[in-house]
């Protein structure tokens, strides 16, 4: 099991660090509602994928917890007293069956195992992703505002034009002025109002470019950072169980000065 999952997740990551993402998106392009609704759901998987990794990670190291401690519970040990203090501790050392050597080596491996990093890097993309769905929402409430001024400019042109029977003004004639100073006055507003829908405009297209990339740059590195993670889980999981699919009991075992007997039902 744990080599098909080395194998899958070093190939995901590899693609994930080769892959080209989308360059920069066109100014004409907007985000939608379901866009926003993507990233809240894709935040919202995030956030469960970290809670069932650690409650499953844990799980695991409590399983072998209780049952290495519960066979250590088996065993009467003397320990050995040196120059340099007591020994620590040693089924190994001290020729115990192999079952209690495989589980005490099972439960010292999870300590090597870096399950907290992997919890650790996918909490830090599911942040990301909810970052970009801020910089999503506060482009929607610019966008709305850049609508809404340019619906009040075209409102005020069409009511200008249809109180004095003129045509909407040009820029042409904003420059070479007119000769009606009243009406003068209030297309020379319009064309402040005008230059205002222009700005909000292109604060909006600004703000849109930005939210793109940092769109792309948050997925690129959060995912060659999640799947980098896993793949090393994997792999040293891999290695740990390997070690411990070797059988002691085959080998000669090293036998300790210490003395070890048997707790037995009286």
């Amino acid at each position: 099991m744990w080599r098909v999952m080395f194998d899958c997740h070093r190939i995901q990551s590899r693609i994930i660090s080769e892959a080209k993402f989308q360059g920069r998106l066109a100014a004409s392009v907007t985000l939608s509602e379901s866009h926003r609704k993507a990233t809240r759901q894709l935040e919202n998987e995030l956030r469960n994928w970290q809670m069932c990794f650690r409650n499953w990670s844990e799980a695991q190291k409590a399983y072998v917890q209780a049952l290495n401690g519960w066979l250590l519970k088996c065993l009467h040990y003397e320990p050995e007293t040196t120059p340099d203090g007591i020994v620590p501790f040693s089924p190994r050392r001290v020729g115990a069956p192999p079952v209690f050597i495989i589980c005490n080596d099972w439960f010292h491996a999870f300590e090597r195992i870096p399950a907290s990093v992997v919890v650790e890097t996918i909490g830090k993309f599911a942040a990301e992703v909810s970052e970009v769905w801020n910089r999503q929402d506060e482009e929607h409430h610019k966008r709305r505002r850049a609508e809404m001024l340019a619906r009040d400019l075209e409102r005020r042109v069409k009511e200008e034009s249809k109180l004095h029977g003129i045509q909407p003004p040009s820029d042409k004639k904003l420059e070479s002025g007119t000769g009606q100073s009243g009406i003068g006055s209030e297309l020379k507003s319009i064309d402040s109002f005008r230059r205002q829908v222009e700005q909000e405009n292109t604060k909006h297209r600004e703000f849109l470019q930005e939210t793109h990339d940092f769109t792309l740059n948050s997925l690129r590195t959060s995912l060659k950072n999640v799947f980098e993670q896993i793949t090393q889980f994997t792999a040293i999981s891999l290695k740990s169980y390997e070690e411990l699919s070797v059988q002691p009991g085959s080998q000669s075992l090293p036998q300790g000065n210490g003395e070890i007997s048997y707790i037995k039902d009286t």
